[in-house]
C-alpha cells in the first residue's frame, strides 16, 4: 500500500525521486514546465507531498498564490502522515528528542523543504536546548510556508525560551489579525510588551483582553499584575477583586491581593479568604491559599499561626519540584577546584569589551531591587530588572558542544574559544538592549541566581562589573521561606535546602572574589539601610560613575518594577525589613545549626563577608 513517504510494493521510488529532481531544476527556468511535470507525478501518486510542494514553489513563480497555498495545504497534511515524521514526532512527545532529530536526518537529506518534518526537528530541538538551531529550523519551515500556524507559534515560543523577547514579539503579530479575539495571543503579546518595556501597549492589549473576557480571572490577575508593575495600586486591587468574584475560590488572585496588601486584609477578607482555603481541594489553589493565609496570619501578629501555614504551603511546593541540592553544590565546589586566577587571566581580553552591564546577584531577597532602584535613579543607568539570558546562552552552549551545563560546567567553559566568547558576549548584549533599549550607556540585570554563572559571565563579558549584594543569612532564608516565588528558585521550599543554598552561595562568591576580584562589589543590606548615602556613593565610585542626588529618591512615582518586593522598593530606604527572622525564632533551630558553618567561619576574618543575624 502506497503512502506518503513510499510508492505501491514494486515501484522504483529511485525513478520517481530521479523525475521530482529534474522537475525541481527547471523551476527557476520554466516554472510552467515544473508545474506540469509535479501533475504528471501526482497522477501515479496523488498522496506525495514532495510532488504538492513542487507544484506549490512552480505555481508561486507562475503568479498564481491562491493555487499556489492550496497546494501547501494539502503538502503539509500529507507530510503528517509520513511515517518518519509520525515516529519522530510520538519520540519528541515521549521525551526522546535526540531520537526524533535522528530518525528525521534521512527524510530531510532526501526533503529539506519539509515544513512539518522541519517543525518536528525545531521541536526536538528545542528540548535539547539547542534553541538557535531549533529557530533556524522553524525558519526554515516557514521560508517554504509563512501560513503555517504551528511553526509561527513554535518559533515565538523558541524566541521567547531563549528570552529574545522582541524577536518573538515581532513573530507573534504575524499571527495576530486586526480584530482577533483570541485570548491567548493576545495574553502573549501582553506579557511580551511587558517584557520589552513598552507598559503603554501592554496595558492597551490588556483593556481590550477585558472587553473580550471580562470575567476570565487570568485576564484579570494579568491586568492587576501589570498595574502593580507601573504602581497603580488601586487599579491593580480592583482587578484582582474582580478575579475573586468570578472565581471566589480561586488561590492566585487571592496571594496577589494578599501579597499587594502586604497582608493586611480588613475582617470580611480574612474570612472569605479561610473559607477559601477550608474548601480547597485543587493542590495549587491550596498551595496559593495556604502562603496567603500565612502571610496575613503574621501580618496580624499570630506567628506561630503563620509558620504552620508558610510550613504547609512550601511542603505542597516542594512536592511538585525536582531539585537536587547537593548536585548543585558539586558543581559549584567542580568550578573552585579546577579554574583558577590564571584560567581567567589567560582569556582576559576574551569576550564582548562593553562595560554596559552591571549584574546584581546575590540570593532572592537579599535586597537586589533596592540597589537596581537606586542605581536606576541616575542618568547614565537603565534598570533591565531580572533577565534570564544568560542562563539561555549558557545552555544553549553547553548543548551545541553536547554537554550538561550542570554536570560539565567546567569541561564546557574549557572548551569556550576566543570567538565563542565575544559571539556569546555580543549576543548577551543584542537581547539586553532589546529588553532596555539604548538610551543610556549602562543597565543592570538583577537576576539573582547570576551569581552561579558569574565564571561564564565574566569569560563573555569581562569588562562587566559584579555587585553582590549580601543579607544576613537568617533575614534572607525566612524572607525566603515566606513567599511563593515564580519557576527559577526551586531551593526555597524548604529551610534546610535555603540554608545549604546560602552557604553554596557565599563560598561561591568567596571564590569568585579571588578569581576575579577587579569586577566584584561586594554590599552588604544592613549597611546599606544604615547609610543609604555613603554606601551608594562607594558602589557608584566602583561602578564608575558620579554620584547624583536621584538615587537615593525612591519615593518617585512611575518607577516600573516587576518584583515581589515591587511597593516595598517604592519606598524610602528604611529599616523595617532588618531582624525580620525574630518573629519565627521558637521554630527556626534547624535552620541555626544548618547555618552553623557561617558562625565557624568567624575568626578567620570572614565576619565582614558571612552575616548571620544580629544579636
Amino acid at each position: 500500500m502506497a503512502t506518503p513517504d513510499r510508492p505501491e510494493p514494486g515501484e522504483r521510488s529511485g525513478a520517481f525521486d530521479m523525475a521530482l529532481a529534474e522537475a525541481e531544476g527547471s523551476l527557476t527556468t520554466d516554472p510552467s514546465r515544473a508545474a506540469a511535470k509535479a501533475r504528471a507525478l501526482l497522477l501515479s501518486w496523488p498522496q506525495n507531498p514532495a510532488a504538492h510542494r513542487l507544484l506549490a514553489k512552480a505555481l508561486e513563480r507562475m503568479g498564481q498564490p491562491s493555487e499556489a497555498r492550496n497546494a501547501k495545504a494539502m503538502a503539509v497534511t500529507l507530510s503528517r502522515h509520513v511515517p518518519a515524521i509520525g515516529e519522530a514526532h510520538r519520540a519528541v512527545l515521549a521525551g526522546q528528542p535526540a531520537a526524533a532529530i535522528e530518525t528525521l536526518q534521512s527524510h530531510l537529506a532526501r526533503h529539506p523543504d519539509d515544513p512539518v518534518a522541519l517543525l518536528v526537528q525545531g521541536e526536538a530541538l528545542a528540548r535539547t536546548g539547542r534553541l538557535s538551531a531549533a529557530v533556524s529550523s522553524f525558519e526554515a519551515a516557514l521560508a517554504f510556508m509563512p501560513e503555517y500556524r504551528e511553526a509561527r507559534i513554535a518559533l515565538v515560543r523558541a524566541h521567547y525560551q531563549r528570552f529574545d523577547p522582541r524577536a518573538a514579539l515581532d513573530g507573534l503579530a504575524l499571527l495576530l489579525e486586526p480584530e482577533t479575539r483570541d485570548v491567548a495571543l493576545l495574553r502573549w503579546q501582553a506579557a511580551l510588551l511587558a517584557e520589552v518595556g513598552d507598559h503603554e501597549r501592554a496595558e492597551a492589549v490588556h483593556r481590550r483582553l477585558l472587553e473580550i473576557a471580562p470575567n476570565d480571572p487570568a485576564v484579570l490577575v494579568g491586568f492587576g499584575d501589570l498595574q502593580r508593575t507601573l504602581g497603580q495600586t488601586s487599579e491593580a486591587e480592583r482587578a484582582y477583586r474582580k478575579a475573586l468574584v468570578a472565581a471566589p475560590g480561586l488561590g492566585a488572585p487571592w496571594w496577589s491581593l494578599t501579597t499587594l496588601l502586604g497582608g493586611q486584609l480588613d475582617s470580611a477578607d480574612r474570612t472569605a479568604l479561610k473559607a477559601a482555603f477550608d474548601e480547597a481541594r485543587n493542590p495549587a489553589d491550596r498551595l496559593y491559599l495556604a502562603f496567603a493565609e500565612g502571610t496575613v496570619a503574621d501580618k496580624a501578629g499570630d506567628h506561630e499561626r503563620a509558620f504552620a501555614l508558610l510550613s504547609e504551603a512550601n511542603r505542597l511546593r516542594r512536592a511538585q519540584l525536582s531539585y537536587d541540592g547537593n548536585a548543585f553544590a558539586r558543581r559549584m565546589e567542580d568550578l573552585e577546584a579546577n579554574l583558577d586566577r590564571s584560567f581567567f587571566a589567560d582569556r582576559e581580553d576574551w569576550g564582548d569589551l562593553s562595560d554596559a552591564p552591571i549584574f546584581i546577584v546575590g540570593m532572592p531577597r537579599s535586597g537586589s531591587t533596592l540597589v537596581e532602584q537606586i542605581l536606576a535613579g541616575h542618568s547614565q543607568v537603565t534598570a533591565g530588572g531580572e533577565m534570564p539570558i544568560v542562563t539561555s546562552l549558557l545552555r544553549e552552549a553547553a548543548a551545541s558542544a553536547g554537554l550538561d551545563p550542570e554536570r560539565d560546567i567546567v569541561e564546557l567553559l574549557g572548551t569556550l574559544t576566543a570567538s565563542d566568547c565575544t559571539r556569546l558576549g555580543a549576543d548577551y548584549l543584542k537581547r539586553a538592549r532589546d529588553r532596555c533599549g539604548r538610551a543610556r550607556a549602562r543597565f543592570t540585570d538583577k537576576l539573582p541566581h547570576n551569581w552561579a554563572e558569574l565564571a561564564f559571565i565574566h569569560l563573555i563579558l569581562p569588562n562587566a562589573r559584579i555587585v553582590d549584594i549580601r543579607r544576613n543569612a537568617l533575614d534572607c532564608c525566612v524572607s525566603n521561606f515566606a513567599l511563593l516565588f515564580q519557576p527559577g528558585h526551586p531551593a526555597s521550599y524548604d529551610l534546610i535546602e535555603i540554608a545549604d543554598y546560602y552557604l553554596t552561595y557565599v563560598r561561591a562568591m568567596e571564590w569568585c572574589g579571588k578569581v576575579m576580584p577587579e569586577v566584584i562589589q561586594l554590599v552588604r543590606y544592613e549597611a546599606l539601610v544604615e547609610d543609604a548615602e555613603g554606601e551608594t556613593r562607594a558602589l557608584l565610585e566602583f561602578l564608575g560613575l558620579e554620584f547624583e542626588s536621584g538615587c537615593l529618591e525612591l519615593g518617585t512615582e512611575g518607577r516600573v518594577i516587576a518584583t515581589a518586593s515591587a511597593e516595598q522598593a517604592r519606598r524610602p530606604i528604611n529599616r523595617s525589613s532588618l531582624d525580620g527572622w525574630k518573629r519565627f525564632d521558637p521554630w527556626l533551630g534547624g535552620l541555626k545549626e544548618a547555618l552553623a558553618p557561617l558562625h565557624r567561619d568567624r575568626g578567620h576574618g570572614n565576619e565582614r563577608h558571612l552575616p548571620i543575624g544580629r544579636n
